[in-house]
């Protein structure tokens, strides 16, 4: 048996190597080196390394975000406040899978793919939240769990959230609302919009600094 630092370790060693495919490191296998690191002998096969990931429940991962968090802080965001939220399609191009289509930027159509979304601190681009199990009606929501998580470890709400106007709802805003969350949305300028703006009289503005 692994354990489990072990085999996190094995897996932090192939990303800092730069080997982005599990299904290459045979040439891995037998090297002492790595498995020093890791506190083997040698490093797991690539059997292992596919299929541990599988064995993780959202519960560890979020253990793992807590302590990832917990460590870093008091070094590179002593004051984390303000925070970056985007979704992001993950590309899936094997068998048909029942996965969800969601928009790919990069190729530039909706394609099969694994949404996941991330919280970066602003200021040192730390990633302080991830969640790669979602589907399409839990997207809005995620926002919220977000503030949740943190007020768990902090035991206070972000006091800023900068996301897409496309990552949540409505209601959702409402709730950060409630919640005396502040928030800053992008939101693309459409046509209808700008003529709409621009037909408001002066009166209408509030300056704001």
């Amino acid at each position: 048996m692994i354990p489990a630092v072990s085999a996190l370790l094995s897996l932090l060693a192939l990303k800092l190597l730069d080997k982005e495919r599990r299904s290459h490191v045979n040439d891995f296998s037998f090297d002492e080196a790595l498995g020093l690191f890791c506190g083997l002998n040698v490093s797991p096969k690539k059997s292992f390394l596919t299929e541990y990931s599988y064995r993780t429940t959202r519960q560890h991962q979020r253990a793992l975000l807590a302590g990832w968090v917990s460590a870093l802080s008091g070094l590179l965001f002593p004051q984390a406040n303000t925070f970056s939220l985007d979704f992001h399609p993950i590309p899936y191009r094997g068998d048909d899978a029942g996965l969800e289509t969601h928009y790919v930027p990069l190729a530039g159509k909706a394609q099969p793919s694994v949404l996941s979304f991330f919280a970066l601190e602003q200021d040192s681009r730390v990633l302080c939240y991830a969640n790669a199990n979602l589907t399409r009606t839990e997207q809005p929501g995620e926002v919220m769990r977000f503030v949740e998580f943190w007020h768990e470890l902090t035991g206070s709400d972000p006091a800023w959230l900068y996301f897409d106007s496309k990552v949540t709802t409505y209601p959702e805003l409402h709730r950060l609302d409630q919640r005396r969350v502040n928030f800053v949305t992008i939101r693309r300028r459409g046509e209808s919009v700008v003529r709409r703006l621009s037909r408001l009289p002066a009166s209408a503005w509030v300056k704001a600094v």
